[in-house]
């Protein structure tokens, strides 16, 4: 009987920690933030629905434009003679590198399906911006036009350099980040 007893509470913490998790995501609890979800929306301009831009979102004041490279562990954002380095998995360092280098796979991989997405709408990508770094995670931003409309996407920077190198589209970082994280890459 106690064994029963047991096994009951083993199954009941299984279903209810996973509900209890899920209760606290919908309740609006992050990690990344800090902030709830309320809290995020009251500070953010909504206007009909649509978010109000206040500035123009292609605008690179404030950014260099980069170059990639491919290097064991990850990819260097080059400019000049400043690179800043962010680790990554081979395969999608290797996905990157493809994209640079207009290379095909023997099987598509998801930035080559994210592509023939784009482009098969009739949208291609104008640019991608490495904007800026919390908690030792870079953030990206990828920009698409397709006809009279901008979508703007965060993204991881793996997945925005790997699409937008297939569209041989500009890479930016944010000035301050190529300050802070970047090493000297022309004479060591």
């Amino acid at each position: 009987m106690r064994y029963r007893t047991k096994k009951k509470i083993k199954y009941a913490l299984i279903i209810l920690v996973p509900l209890l998790l899920g209760f606290l995501t919908f309740q609006g609890i992050t990690t990344l933030t800090g902030k709830t979800v309320k809290e995020i929306r009251e500070t953010t301009n909504i206007e009909q629905g649509l978010v109000t831009l206040e500035e123009n979102p292609l605008n690179v004041e404030g950014y260099t434009e980069i170059k990639v490279e491919t290097v064991p562990g990850g990819i260097l954002l080059k400019a000049n003679c400043t690179g800043v380095f962010i680790a990554m998995s081979n395969l999608k360092s290797f996905s990157i590198q493809r994209g640079i280098a207009n290379e095909l796979d023997i099987r598509p991989n998801y930035h080559d399906l994210t592509y023939d997405l784009i482009e098969h709408y009739g949208g291609k990508v104008v640019l991608a911006k490495i904007g800026r770094m919390k908690t030792n995670f870079y953030y990206a931003d990828l920009y698409i036009e397709a006809g009279n409309d901008l979508l703007h996407l965060d993204s991881r920077p793996s997945d925005a350099l790997g699409i937008a190198s297939r569209f041989k589209a500009p890479m930016y970082i944010k000035n301050n980040l190529l300050e802070k994280q970047g090493q000297d890459i022309c004479n060591f």
